[in-house]
């Protein structure tokens, strides 16, 4: 077998980084992280709003007697209404605009308390 020589200009040198450098890293994580959970708590909104407007839907089309698929098929998400799934972004991205991230996070915080009351009340 044969030596290998590795010359040290050849090592994989890591860099330290100084203070200043790992507060910056530290914070453009804690921001992405932020990003990422307040995306999910639009996601959650947006599939709140849809629950609502399909209600409204096929209550209409019930009323009015139009033949659709059954509406447990709806319920189980085997098929998705395009209206009901329109109006629940529309409704959301424009209570963003309106009044900003804190309005979210409240209708976030007080959604999330009926869901888990709805939960409660079903066992």
């Amino acid at each position: 077998m044969q030596n290998v020589l590795t010359f040290p200009s050849m090592l994989n040198k890591t860099k330290k980084q100084t203070m200043s450098e790992k507060i910056k890293n530290f914070l453009t994580i804690c921001k992405i992280r932020k990003e990422a959970i307040y995306k999910g708590k639009i996601e959650f909104l947006e599939n709140e709003c849809y629950k609502f407007y399909l209600e409204k839907i096929l209550d209409e089309r019930y009323k009015a007697k139009v033949v659709d698929f059954p509406r447990f098929m709806y319920e189980q998400r085997l098929t998705i209404c395009s209206e009901a799934i329109r109006l629940s972004k529309e409704a959301v991205a424009k209570a963003e605009l309106l009044w900003g991230r804190k309005h979210i996070e409240k209708c976030y915080k007080k959604q999330l308390q009926v869901v888990n009351q709805n939960l409660k009340n079903k066992k």
